[in-house]
């Protein structure tokens, strides 16, 4: 933020620090003659180091100093300066023009802050005089801070003296009676004694101005050399009256500060508040303490401000002050406005950067739990994030010469709507990870009640409880695990229901019907849910539930024509028909082709009889036809005249097919000429036993007659 708020102030000190060298330095120029042509050319040069401080501040702050210097030097020449060289003067003259230098080179203060001064220096040589002192305070306090008063301070002094030792040289020497040197007040007699400026920039060319040397030069050298001394305990006094003034300034502000603080007082009173009573304070206290020590017995020296008997000139520089510090207290509310709007400018682009960021994070994120969580519907969260870039983009179009007040809004707004759902993203999905996980759970649940109710052995596995603690990289681990298992058991429960229905297609005696919905489109969709809904419930539990009591029905009534048939069967298959019962007894839906295979081994265990019966009557016939016609004379066989009903039986049962129906019927006619058979078998072996002892008798009978 520091760095934000540099750049902003930076701009308007660079603006303003511009606007102040160049009237600093047209002002200066024009009221110290030096450069040519005035005032067209100290105004073009004026502008001109303004332009380059935008680009150079130091610069031009240099070449400011550089003119200040040799404008000095100009003026100092014109009054016999290289005299002054011998007595000393002259090199305290260079010395105090170097100070403000060394000053500026060794503190950080605003290099604008000597153009200030320097401005100061040149009123003095106006009518506007009285307007030096407030503005050093005023800048002091709302420009350039405590810190560099004594920057501003010593730099007036130095740059003053000068132009101080002239004005009291030219009225001690000129001036009849007088007593007392001047030592604040407008320069009047310095200003209109001023020596020509020079009359072109090529001096070698133009030469000097006739009437560059003053008139006054050797008065006024020789009381420099003689007199100047009665002006150092005036300077010093000068001096510490205004860092005394501005000191007091600055701790009267320094407790209003504090008041204000503990009262709590904020905005634009907080703003204007101190500087104003500064503003009041330091010039006040500057025109107390510089009246006071006027007088013969302290200070003894004159001030305009003590000469106006009516106290205007001291009105003026209080109304100054007062209007100073309102134009720089104007500065610094509109470098602070400036300083806001460039603060929200540069936050509100950093909080899109970071919108933009957050973005291409959540869309990563996106893309990845797409692929690891395929049956989450992502389209709401992505349709955000299209919305959040246009919105963005809409910001930054009207981001340009936006104001304070819509910066704030967009960045509320932003932060609100944009940044803050951004930053929740990751938990929403986590969230959203672990609901589709408990929605697995509950249906794998149900679909096992289901399929349990529809008594089909296969069931889902457990799915372990989502844990509150789990990450969104554990969840979408557990959400493969249990999909991949889900989609496995799917697959086999569709493909049993395939085979068990087509089972009972067959044990119906009805067409094979194909499931509307395949359970592979909704897996191949990633739609586990309706999935295990589809195969548990409208397969099996459907499937169940429509042919539970119809299967029972078919099934009693061929257990019961199959009960018909004891007595009529042998001991071996007495027992495969228990077994076939058995299975056909426990017979449902969900095991359909079991129940298939045993109607098969039914069908194929009654061929069996039947082609037995219709064997043991045919040996019967042949064997009878073997035999002597009178032996069998008496003797009835039943299963022979019988034996056309038994092959029509087996006729019957090519045409019989293995579901319920059909062999229910088979058994209904094939029950009684069985059982006739059987009875018949009863008989007919009993007449085999009497002829198969005919032979024998007939030798015993032949011999006992013989």
């Amino acid at each position: 933020m520091a760095q934000l708020e540099s750049r902003a102030r930076a701009r308007v000190v660079a603006y303003t620090s511009a606007l102040i060298v160049a009237i600093a330095s047209s002002v200066y120029l024009a009221v110290v003659p030096f450069l040519p042509a005035p005032p067209i050319v100290p105004i073009l040069v004026g502008v001109g180091l303004g332009a380059l401080s935008l680009r150079n501040r130091g610069i031009s702050i240099a070449t400011l100093y550089l003119l200040v210097y040799f404008s000095v030097l100009w003026q100092m020449i014109g009054f016999g300066f290289f005299q002054l060289l011998s007595a000393g003067v002259g090199i305290a003259v260079l010395l105090a023009l170097a100070v403000p230098l060394l000053t500026f080179m060794s503190k950080r203060v605003e290099l604008s802050s000597m153009a200030l001064a320097v401005l100061s220096v040149s009123l003095m040589l106006t009518p506007a005089w009285f307007v030096s002192i407030p503005l050093i305070a005023a800048a002091a306090f709302t420009v350039s801070g405590f810190a560099s008063l004594e920057a501003l301070a010593t730099t007036f002094l130095f740059l003053l003296t000068p132009f101080l030792l002239l004005e009291n040289a030219l009225y001690f020497t000129t001036t009849t009676g007088a007593t007392a040197p001047i030592i604040f007040g407008q320069f009047s007699i310095l200003a209109q004694s001023m020596r020509p400026p020079l009359p072109g920039l090529n001096v070698l060319l133009t030469g000097l101005p006739a009437n560059y040397l003053s008139p006054s030069a050797l008065p006024v050298s020789t009381w420099l050399s003689q007199s100047s001394g009665v002006l150092l305990i005036p300077l010093v006094i000068l001096g510490v009256i205004l860092v005394a003034s501005s000191s007091i300034g600055g701790v009267t502000s320094s407790l209003i500060e504090r008041w204000e603080k503990s009262r709590e007082i904020a905005g634009k009173l907080k703003q204007v508040l101190a500087p104003l009573v500064v503003a009041v304070v330091t010039p006040g206290v500057f025109i107390v303490l510089i009246t006071l020590l006027s007088l013969p017995g302290s200070g003894g020296f004159q001030t305009s401000l003590t000469s106006d008997p009516s106290h205007v000139q001291a009105v003026y520089m209080l109304g100054s002050s007062i209007l100073l510090t309102t134009s720089f207290i104007g500065r610094e509310a509109l470098l602070l406005r400036l300083e806001r709007v460039q603060v929200g400018t540069e936050g509100l682009e950093a909080l899109i950067e970071s919108c933009l960021s957050k973005m291409k994070e959540v869309q990563e994120l996106l893309d990845r739990v797409s692929r690891r969580v395929p049956s989450m519907n992502l389209s709401g969260e992505r349709q955000s994030l299209s919305e959040y870039s246009s919105y963005l983009t809409d910001v930054k179009r009207q981001l340009n010469g936006a104001t304070g007040a819509l910066i704030s809004q967009f960045q509320l707004q932003l932060e609100s709507t944009v940044l803050q759902p951004l930053s929740r993203m990751p938990e929403v999905q986590r969230q959203r990870v672990a609901g589709e996980i408990r929605g697995l759970i509950s249906a794998t649940a149900t679909a096992n009640n289901h399929l349990e109710e529809a008594s089909v052995p296969l069931r889902y596995p457990e799915i372990s409880p989502v844990s509150d603690s789990s990450t969104l990289e554990d969840l979408m681990e557990a959400y493969g695990a249990a999909t991949t298992a889900i989609k496995e058991v799917t697959e086999d429960l569709s493909t049993m229901y395939a085979q068990e229905s087509a089972s009972l297609d067959v044990l119906m005696g009805q067409e094979e019907v194909t499931p509307p919905v395949s359970a592979s489109m909704l897996l191949d969709s990633n739609d586990f849910i309706g999935a295990m809904r589809l195969v548990a419930e409208e397969y099996w539990l459907n499937f169940h539930l429509r042919w539970a009591e119809p299967l029972d029905q078919k099934k009693s009534a061929l257990l019961r024509r199959m009960k018909d048939l004891d007595g009529a069967v042998s001991e071996v298959e007495r027992a495969r028909l228990e077994g076939v019962e058995r299975t056909v007894a426990a017979g449902r839906p969900s095991n359909s082709a079991a129940t298939l295979a045993s109607l098969r081994e039914l069908r194929e265990l009654l061929g069996a009889i039947v082609t037995g019966t219709a064997t043991g009557a045919d040996r019967v016939g042949q064997m009878l036809e073997s035999l002597d016609l009178r032996s069998a004379m008496g003797l009835k066989f039943e299963t022979v005249n019988r034996l056309s009903e038994v092959l029509e039986l087996k006729k019957k049962l090519e045409d019989v097919g293995v579901g319920f129906d059909s062999l229910t019927k088979f058994l209904e006619n094939a029950t009684g000429v069985l059982k006739s058979q059987a009875a018949a078998w009863k008989g007919d072996r009993d007449n085999l036993v009497v002829l198969a002892q005919y032979p024998l008798a007939k030798k015993i009978i032949k011999k006992m007659l013989d």
